[in-house]
């Protein structure tokens, strides 16, 4: 096996990319904001159970040289068709959510009148541009300096911050999250069930490896995604520790809204730790809504393709072009935020309603490619309960 640091991780990095966004910078905070370091225990846990869930989209290609759609055509004729649907539903969306904190970010850090909408624009067009000129491995040797970028920058402001952060520990004395209190519960159910991301990350990462280097074998595949995926799990712990360090029984509320949160989140850890820590964090809120724009925009029309190839889709010619598709989904997402940015919070919702109803579906689809004839193992029980937790967390989300 052959691993060279750095320049032998591709798909790894461009699965971090898109799952260090929303869940770990604003979640993350938030967790450690409101119960301190209660839910790092959580975060660890969570990533032992969907583990096996998520490795499915390296295991599968680097077995059989196909992306996960393909593996699910196998299981059934109509899954393909399930994995088409949520990702209409939801990519503009999401796109769009992700695009506006984003330029919520620039608008913080530029002191100008551009507009929330015109930034938008202005990124949606340098995310295209960058994807339309680059090959999955040109964008995952980009993202690895963004990424890695990210690390040191909330590192350094961790470390800033390490007389508050081992007050708290000192001063931990058990864990008094309670459910009873359904502002509580409600946000741990929308914490656990996009941690480390959404399941259909698993999919996207399995087109990366097709798309990506030829010269990988398995091990180093399968490596490159445990890095990824376990670097996930870090930067939520090191979010965490942060929102704690700063916020925690500060009696600041955490506001909503892109520019309201952006604005507060550098604020309070620049009074906090200091005017010169200001550009660093903001290097690393920004670098991280960008790496999951990049990747997000890059994925959705590779799903799409790979989805219409694999079911036959005898349409329009234009619809199987991928360029065409990236454009497509850039332009109805900056509709979204002109015409829906009053709505976005709704919009997201029933976004996030499909990815829950939906995760379940496609963790089922993933443990039946692993564990199909495969006999029972510390690692296929870890994984159905993994399964049981998923399933469970869309009922719950569901029903409150």
């Amino acid at each position: 096996m052959k691993f060279n640091s750095l320049r032998s991780l591709s798909s790894g990095i461009l699965y971090a990319g898109a799952a260090i966004g929303v869940s770990h910078l604003v979640q993350s905070t938030r967790a450690g904001a409101a119960f301190g370091l209660e839910l790092i225990l959580a975060i660890i846990l969570i990533h032992i159970l969907k583990y096996s869930l998520f490795k499915a989209g390296a295991w599968y290609p680097a077995r059989t040289g196909k992306d996960l759609i393909h593996g699910y055509k196998s299981l059934s004729n109509w899954a393909p068709w399930i994995f088409l649907l949520m990702t209409l539903a939801t990519m503009s969306i999401i796109i769009a959510a992700i695009c506006m904190v984003s330029a919520g970010l620039m608008a913080n850090l530029i002191s100008t009148k551009i507009s929330v909408s015109l930034w938008s624009f202005i990124l949606l067009l340098s995310s295209c541009l960058v994807i339309y000129k680059s090959n999955t491995d040109a964008l995952s040797n980009y993202l690895k300096w963004i990424v890695l970028a990210l690390s040191l920058t909330t590192i350094i402001c961790l470390a800033a911050n390490y007389k508050a952060l081992y007050q708290l520990f000192t001063s931990f004395k058990g864990f008094t999250f309670s459910l009873d209190n359904r502002a509580n519960f409600i946000f741990l159910l929308a914490f656990l069930g996009w941690m480390p991301a959404p399941m259909d990350i698993s999919v996207w990462q399995s087109i990366w490896i097709v798309d990506g280097k030829k010269s990988q074998d398995s091990n180093t595949r399968m490596l490159d995604f445990k890095i990824g995926y376990w670097g996930t799990a870090i930067m939520a712990i090191i979010f965490v520790m942060l929102g704690a360090s700063v916020f925690y029984n500060s009696e600041i509320v955490l506001q909503d809204g892109a520019v309201a949160f952006t604005a507060q989140f550098l604020n309070m850890y620049a009074s906090t730790l200091g005017n010169w820590v200001y550009p660093i964090i903001a290097f690393a809120a920004l670098a991280t809504m960008l790496s999951t724009l990049i990747t997000c925009l890059d994925a959705f029309p590779k799903a799409l393709h790979s989805t219409l190839k694999t079911i036959e889709y005898k349409g329009p010619s234009m619809f199987k072009n991928q360029h065409f598709l990236l454009l497509f989904n850039a332009v109805i997402s900056l509709i979204i935020i002109l015409f829906f940015s009053h709505s976005l919070a709704s919009l997201v919702d029933f976004a996030t309603i499909i990815s829950f109803v939906v995760s379940p579906v496609l963790g089922y689809f993933n443990y039946r490619l692993l564990f199909d004839k495969k006999p029972w193992g510390l690692e296929k029980i870890v994984s159905c309960l993994g399964l049981l937790l998923l399933t469970a967390l869309a009922f719950a989300y569901l029903l409150v």
